[in-house]
């Protein structure tokens, strides 16, 4: 009986702890094979659309994974940051190329409100 209730307390402990580790992180791979996307913030107004440009993101970070708490605020329902291929950015400035581009990624969700 020892022997089972042991066992019952090592699942139990098992599950309890797995509550508090962080989710693992997924990595995007752009057209180039590479891991790393231009990622950024849809500037306020514009998430609903499915092209961009400069003058509607702004530049984060470049990173294989996406950016997190850009826009915190609860509920979510507009694009908040997107992930764009580096043929898609000029890589010198992270601006992106002239015209409306395509997303390769979509990240975090904007509020509503």
């Amino acid at each position: 009986m020892k022997k089972y209730l042991l066992g019952v307390a090592a699942i139990a402990m098992a599950i309890s702890l797995s509550a508090f580790t962080a989710p693992k992180k997924t990595r995007v791979k752009n057209s180039k094979g590479s891991w790393d996307l231009w990622w950024y913030k849809i500037k306020p107004g514009y998430g609903t659309g499915s092209f961009f440009h400069n003058t509607m993101v702004e530049f984060i970070t470049i990173s294989p994974y996406m950016p997190e708490y850009i826009c915190p605020t609860f509920p979510w329902s507009y694009k908040c940051t997107i992930g764009f291929d580096p043929s898609e950015v000029d890589e010198t400035t992270n601006d992106l190329r002239p015209g409306y581009r395509e997303p390769e990624a979509i990240g975090e969700m904007r509020p509503t409100i």
